[in-house]
């Protein structure tokens, strides 16, 4: 029998998101994609792309002792649940693997210094979805009060990453600029803009807006994405109780997104043309930062006047109840 050559076609990597399409700010939502002119299609994707959960247990000495028995038979029977190099500040550092990808789950418990939460955990749950939330659930039982349950009753968000992902849309076109006053970076690579990010890494709120398409081409080379895709990627810290997550207040407000405007009739062609060369290379706020104040507020309104008009996280959030839902993250397990 003469064999089959392999497959040429690629395999395009599937996520769970919630599609949002849109039109402008107002426009009514629907469908997955929409044309915003001839030729032109942008299509969006929410998701949550890393939760960290803690919450403290109190043990005495002798149930704790009790508990690492306990875990560490678990962990020789079930394969979903192993023992990992040790976290410095915690006794025992564990991994779990659920969801169909059995997607990992890291889990910290039993602090060496009282201001430590008892128990974190830290996952992906785009990729571990509403099965592994339940199969994570069936593993927490063993040793938590409830499993994870006792997160939804008493658990809080020590950090959330919520990302929407703009297919269509060039890193290179777009100039954001955050509602306040930030530290700002920007990273490239080979003279190309990769990542602009605004805060310090360990900072309260701190957004990344990156090149997805070529990351993923490189950490998944063979694999088909769309491009341009670009991330906007807020990321919060300290949060309250998880079941407060439902009534999370917009993040994606507190970022303005503007295009590089023509230059304005009243402004000096010579000096507009040095700035935007400022503004591609520094990014918008470092640019205006370097002007004097009249000039920067001056500018600042010219670009206030061009928004991306790609950029509408107002019916984003409309969506938000509906993808805590999907992945079942504030449901009880059964």
């Amino acid at each position: 029998m003469t064999k089959q050559p392999p497959s040429s076609k690629k395999v395009v990597k599937k996520v769970k998101v919630i599609k949002i399409s849109f039109k402008k700010k107002g426009d009514t939502i629907g469908g997955t994609k929409v044309n915003l002119s001839v030729g032109e299609t942008v299509s969006a994707s929410m998701l949550i792309d890393k939760l960290q959960l803690i919450s403290t247990v109190k043990y005495s000495l002798q149930e704790k002792k009790a508990l690492n028995k306990k875990i560490y038979s678990i962990s020789n029977v079930m394969g979903k649940f192993k023992p990992i190099s040790q976290n410095p500040n915690y006794y025992g550092t564990y991994l779990a693997q659920v969801g169909e990808k059995q997607s990992p789950v890291r889990i910290v418990m039993g602090p060496k210094k009282s201001h430590l939460p008892f128990i974190s955990m830290e996952f992906n749950p785009s990729n571990i979805g509403a099965k592994g939330i339940q199969e994570l659930h069936n593993v927490l039982k063993y040793f938590l009060p409830g499993g994870y349950v006792y997160f939804l009753e008493q658990g809080k968000v020590a950090r959330i990453d919520i990302a929407v992902d703009l297919g269509g849309v060039d890193l290179k076109q777009i100039h954001p600029l955050p509602s306040h006053a930030t530290k700002s970076l920007r990273y490239t690579k080979s003279g190309y803009l990769e990542t602009i990010c605004f805060g310090a890494s360990k900072s309260y709120k701190r957004v990344r807006i990156y090149d997805k398409a070529s990351e993923k081409k490189q950490s998944s080379p063979g694999l088909e994405f769309p491009s341009p895709l670009t991330r906007f990627e807020y990321t919060l810290r300290n949060q309250s109780l998880l079941k407060e997550l439902l009534n999370l207040e917009n993040p994606f407000l507190n970022l303005l997104v503007m295009e590089m405007p023509t230059a304005p009739m009243n402004v000096n062609l010579k000096h507009w043309t040095i700035f935007a060369d400022s503004v591609e290379v520094r990014g918008l706020q470092a640019a205006l930062a370097l002007l004097p104040q009249k000039t920067r507020q001056r500018y600042r309104k010219v670009f206030k006047k061009t928004p991306l008009k790609e950029w509408t996280p107002e019916p984003w959030w409309d969506h938000w109840p509906e993808l805590l839902g999907k992945l079942e993250i504030l449901k009880v397990p059964e």
